[in-house]
């Protein structure tokens, strides 16, 4: 009797399983109709949108006669021929996700979202969401997939913009103030945990750019800024990040330079700065009216925005007496 009541719960719990499994084939099946009744009555010449058919060896099986028009391809030269090394890439990573996605496919009739560059046969390029889904035979068995792919590259496109609209500064055309602190705490944290030098410059640039925007033209003054943070975005070897922050200050972020190194640089950046202004124009006296002023990491337990409120704290005393040059904010004028 008791072996009886354990049949009963396996096949209870089998059957179970079984309609689960059923439940889910039929509402791939469902959606699958629904989105062929879709595809034949949508009729477009347009690559935003391609239906293409794939076997297990993603063999192209069938595909749009609109899909084909849209990449420029006639249908019997896709017909027959791998998609990869046609369509996408054949790289070890294309085909590693296309496995991926008919091992998942098989084992769950689903829906999976996947992401290709497709090529027409003009070799243009179009950033694609592709929409897999199983192809079942007539025994309920996955024989490829097919999936429709959706151009987004206008969309990545429009991301690309906002993000610039969000992080770039419009005048420089480095990373804006918002930016720039973010990236600071970022680099600082990160010297933090792995115990790396970490230094900090920046170039202020209020009273030259206030000279110049008087007495020659606010264009000029706008122009130095421009041409300043651009001169040391391409010049300076190591790795740094720079932007615009407190409306006239170019930051230099350095990590991995120590107090030493980012001292000599600040000559180096003074120098070539007031180089920068005389080529606009403005004699050496005037040019020379800017503070180049460079700080460290102190120990383990400080912050990026104590840092930074060190920079400037010294920047602002050494701007209201004209200390102009070189200014260490441990230390004062150096």
């Amino acid at each position: 009797m008791i072996y009886l009541f354990i049949t009963i719960a396996i096949l209870i719990v089998y059957l179970s399983f079984l309609q689960i499994k059923l439940h889910k084939l039929t509402k791939s099946l469902k959606e699958t109709i629904k989105e062929d009744e879709v595809i034949r009555i949508k009729d477009t010449t347009d690559v935003q949108e391609l239906y293409v058919q794939l076997d297990k060896e993603f063999i192209i099986t069938n595909i749009r006669e609109s899909s084909c028009e849209a990449l420029k391809f006639k249908k019997d030269e896709l017909i027959g021929k791998n998609i990869l090394g046609s369509l996408i890439e054949n790289s070890d990573a294309n085909l590693q996700t296309l496995k991926t996605n008919l091992l998942r496919l098989k084992k769950n009739p689903t829906a999976i979202i996947s992401k290709f560059i497709i090529s027409d046969r003009l070799h243009n390029k179009f950033i694609t969401t592709c929409r897999f889904r199983p192809t079942i035979d007539e025994f309920l068995q996955c024989i490829g997939m097919s999936f429709i792919g959706q151009n987004i590259s206008d969309k990545a496109t429009i991301i690309s913009q906002a993000y610039n609209i969000e992080n770039i500064d419009y005048l420089t055309n480095q990373m804006n103030e918002g930016a720039f602190i973010k990236k600071l705490d970022h680099e600082f944290r990160l010297s933090q945990r792995y115990n790396r030098e970490f230094s900090l410059i920046s170039i202020e640039l209020k009273d030259v750019h206030k000279f110049i925007s008087s007495g020659v033209s606010f264009e000029k003054a706008d122009k130095l800024l421009q041409q300043t943070a651009q001169h040391f975005a391409n010049s300076i070897k190591t790795d740094c990040f720079i932007g615009r922050f407190d409306t006239t200050k170019i930051g230099i972020i350095l990590p991995n330079i120590d107090k030493p190194a980012a001292a000599e640089l600040s000559k180096q950046i003074l120098s070539e700065t007031i180089e920068i202004a005389c080529q606009l124009g403005i004699d050496k006296y005037n040019a020379g009216m800017l503070i180049v002023s460079h700080t460290n990491k102190n120990n383990y337990s400080e912050t990026a925005d104590l840092l930074l409120q060190r920079l400037r704290k010294r920047t602002i005393k050494a701007a209201k007496n004209h200390n102009y040059g070189i200014i260490s904010s441990e230390y004062g004028r150096k």
